[in-house]
């Protein structure tokens, strides 16, 4: 599977997301939640892990 050429995160309670306008919208639903989907924004208590070179610089980028 080719890389994302945006980043993409994992999140805390499962799924992935990206950032859209200043928001983490799930581009995975995560598991086990029926009450989030894809498109739904991700509750602003989760954590999130950058999965791909693109996150990974991105974060980097904002604490540097």
């Amino acid at each position: 599977m080719a890389e994302k050429n945006y980043p993409i995160y994992a999140t805390q309670g499962g799924g992935t997301v990206r950032e859209i306008g200043g928001r983490f919208i799930f581009i995975e639903a995560p598991p086990n939640i029926p009450s989030l989907g894809i498109g739904d924004e991700m509750p602003s208590e989760w954590g999130i892990v950058a999965i791909n070179n693109a996150a990974r610089q991105s974060l980097e980028e904002e604490f540097y």
